[in-house]
């Protein structure tokens, strides 16, 4: 037994070995291809679409952003893709399914910083982002997809430019070595879409906007994530990979004549990134971290003392499901091309030069179900780096909860809300999903 127990850790150590390596690894790999670039870059104004600010679901904003190394289901798609494959605690059929819907408003009338530059975008109402993630689990195999939004709108007299900036995939992933291995990938792109607007309404009257023309850009990417889940340890480590997406004025399309004089970027830059994270688990429970879907079903299928198929006595303690979970993240993103200037910024029609160096942040956060099968709260924090030039590093406190609703046919659906408080910058999201 001790010579079992030693094979095994000894495995499992070097399993953790292999995957830092290949982070360090993929690191050095996806350096070059973020670099050579820059001598290929046109003259023109490059946008550099880089998110200081954690814009993402309820449950991933509620942590701080730090997620890489939780990889549960949709929520996690645009950091780790690997969460394709890594089941829920509970879910314990071959076949499961998951979906996510989540909106990110700055409260109206509030000044908004987004780009963390000491400049306000939109006063508050010209700021959305969307997430939207769905994903299906076959044993385990998983496969979805993901996309994420955001939006600026600025004004001038009449005439009202919305810019918004688009980035999604479809991914799989693939759970190994008795699942403490998962190893996911996605393939997809980001655009930039600019459309302008012209207020028809009569002097004095509420503003009437119309739709006066539009154009395109498109781009692919990739992106691989790697979890590694050790069965009866309450911890997990994960790295994900994006790779940079460039797109040109070749991939945009014709511009509409009401868009010949509007302030148009030649080409959209989405910087690479790198996460790595850590996370742990106390269950007050007793139900491990970590488990195969198989023991979870073998488990869940166990007769009651009273036997085959009875029902639990009235006066039987309920299922205890609290924990207690943290985790903690490191992300870089790498630079822009030279001459590069922020997305919010260019909206606005300022030329603040953006991403000349890479940018790291720090992320971390707290997260229990503090009543069982009822209520998840949740709070974290983050350091946002300073990706605009004269900027400063700022930090970021967040709030959040997942509460279960009611019964929809076959699904039990949960409400998130979210809240994310820093200086010159303040945010909310609310967010629907099946409750796990």
């Amino acid at each position: 037994m001790c010579v079992r127990q030693s094979r095994r850790a000894g495995a499992l150590s070097l399993l953790a070995r292999a995957i830092l390596a290949a982070s360090v690894l993929l690191f050095f790999l996806v350096l070059p291809a973020g670099c050579p670039a820059r001598a290929q870059e046109s003259a023109g104004t490059t946008v550099d679409v880089f998110r200081g600010p954690v814009i993402s679901s309820s449950r991933v904003l509620g942590l701080g952003g730090a997620y890489t190394a939780v990889a549960e289901g949709t929520q996690g798609g645009l950091l780790n893709t690997a969460s394709l494959a890594n089941r829920y605690a509970w879910s314990s059929d071959w076949f499961d399914w998951d979906f996510n819907l989540d909106w990110l408003i700055l409260v109206p009338g509030t000044d908004a910083d987004i780009d963390n530059d000491g400049l306000y975008a939109g006063e508050g109402d010209g700021y959305l982002g969307i997430n939207l993630g769905a994903g299906l689990q076959f044993g385990r195999l998983g496969v979805g997809l993901w996309l994420n939004s955001d939006t600026f709108a600025a004004e001038s007299g009449d005439n009202r430019l919305t810019y918004a900036f688009t980035y999604g995939y479809l991914g799989a992933a693939f759970a190994f070595l008795q699942e403490q291995l998962v190893v996911g990938a996605g393939v997809g792109g980001g655009g930039l879409e600019v459309i302008s607007w012209i207020d028809q309404a009569a002097e004095g009257k509420r503003a009437d906007w119309k739709q006066t023309g539009t154009v395109k850009w498109n781009g692919g990417g990739l992106e691989s994530g790697v979890l590694w889940r050790p069965l009866k340890l309450p911890i997990r480590l994960g790295t994900s990979i994006r790779f940079p997406i460039l797109i040109d004025s070749s991939k945009r399309d014709k511009i509409d004549q009401d868009l010949a004089s509007a302030p148009l970027p030649d080409s959209v830059r989405i910087p690479w990134r790198i996460a790595t994270g850590v996370s742990f688990y106390h269950s007050f429970g007793g139900h491990p971290y970590n488990q195969r879907r198989e023991d979870k079903a073998v488990r869940a299928a166990e007769p009651t003392p009273q036997g085959e198929g009875a029902a639990q006595p009235a006066d039987s303690p309920p299922l205890n499901r609290r924990y207690i979970l943290a985790a903690f993240d490191l992300v870089f993103c790498g630079p822009a091309p030279p001459g590069a200037v922020g997305a919010s910024p260019f909206a606005g029609g300022r030329r603040a030069e953006s991403g000349r160096t890479g940018s790291l942040s720090v992320h971390a956060g707290l997260e229990s179900e503090v009543w069982s099968n009822r209520l998840v709260i949740r709070g974290g924090s983050y350091l946002e780096p300073p990706r605009l030039e004269e900027t400063e590093m700022r930090p970021h406190g967040t709030v959040g909860l997942d509460l279960r609703l009611f019964r929809l046919f076959y699904w039990d659906l949960r409400a998130g809300m979210s809240f994310d408080l820093a200086p010159r910058y303040y945010n909310w999201g609310l967010g629907v999903g099946f409750w796990h």
